[in-house]
């Protein structure tokens, strides 16, 4: 992979995506608007940013609701991130995707009053591309972290994955969840999802030679459908794809085993994110379980890692997470 060359001059507007599946359209969110998650572009000399303001009235806000209060799914970060890099680049045409690297999330945002939200990119002295995605005190200056990581450009040198062969692993699989279930009221009651987070048509659980898996159907919901061609990565969607751990938790404890993940955990941190291209409104997730693993320092709490292959409808990924940590919302991590 290769790092995005970020313009000299922090102001330049001019906009490119990647050539490959399905290139991004800005849609019509607003007219000064850049994208629903990126508002504006607010670079200084010294850094490339983009500044949005949410109220708590958007619908990745409104249907994510923690602890009765509207909170950022950690989705989001993923889009904003590989949307600040993309409309940043000086590149086209030569690029497959966008790769994440590192990925921490370190604290939720929740949302009840109108939130200035900025997603930075910042270059080492190695040529490294970093994105932080953070609030600031009004009064102090004082910035808070809510997610970090590297950003790199995913080029022909770049391994994309093999496509998936749904009908193989819909023949190994049966029916774990057919999502008639209150997908509201998973976990402990303290993350509930409202219409525009019901993604998840039915869950598949099956084993072939490399283990347990879930096969998630996924269809992007009536009530955001007009707002696909505004994302790269729909909120909806990807999310929709982190909640088929649901299916995990059911299949591994009928079989006895307690290690899987269960409802309601969040992400805590990935060790790569790609994005080839546009999530389509009707996809399939695969998710693969490895051990369980203590988290350094805090001996009460247990992370465990998941990787994630999103496709289209002919098997072609489009998203792949590898190393994702989820733990409880009790114990860290963001929603």
């Amino acid at each position: 992979p290769r790092h995005v060359p970020l313009p000299g001059y922090p102001f330049e507007r001019e906009r490119h995506w990647v050539d490959g599946h399905a290139p991004i359209s800005m849609g019509q969110p607003a007219p000064s608007m850049l994208h629903p998650l990126l508002h504006r572009n607010t670079s200084t000399l010294a850094a490339q940013r983009f500044t949005s303001t949410f109220d708590g009235r958007e619908f990745y806000l409104r249907d994510h609701v923690v602890n009765g209060r509207p909170t950022l799914p950690a989705v989001c970060h993923i889009e904003m991130a590989c949307r600040a890099a993309t409309l940043s680049s000086e590149e086209s045409g030569a690029n497959q995707g966008i790769g994440l690297r590192d990925i921490a999330w370190i604290r939720p945002l929740t949302v009840t009053v109108a939130t200035d939200v900025h997603t930075r990119l910042s270059t080492s002295p190695s040529g490294d591309i970093a994105f932080d995605i953070h609030t600031r005190d009004g009064t102090t200056r004082d910035e808070a972290v809510l997610a970090q990581g590297n950003v790199v450009v995913l080029d022909a040198s770049a391994r994309r994955p093999g496509n998936l062969d749904l009908d193989g692993l819909r023949a190994n699989a049966g029916l774990a969840w057919d999502g008639n279930a209150d997908a509201a009221g998973q976990g402990d009651g303290t993350l509930r999802y409202g219409d525009a987070f019901r993604t998840i048509a039915a869950i598949h659980a099956g084993n072939d030679v490399e283990g347990r898996y879930v096969l998630a159907h996924l269809r992007l919901p009536p009530c955001v459908a007009d707002t696909h061609d505004r994302y790269i990565v729909h909120p909806s969607m990807l999310d929709g794809a982190l909640q088929a751990v649901i299916g995990m938790s059911y299949a591994a404890r009928s079989e006895g085993d307690t290690s899987a993940p269960t409802p309601g955990t969040v992400p805590f941190a990935a060790d790569a994110v790609d994005v080839w291209g546009v999530m389509p409104p009707e996809a399939w997730a695969r998710l693969r379980m490895h051990p369980a693993q203590h988290i350094e320092g805090d001996s009460a709490a247990q992370t465990v890692t998941i990787d994630v292959d999103v496709c289209d409808e002919e098997g072609q990924v489009l998203v792949a997470i590898r190393g994702l940590s989820l733990i409880s919302p009790g114990a860290g991590g963001t929603p």
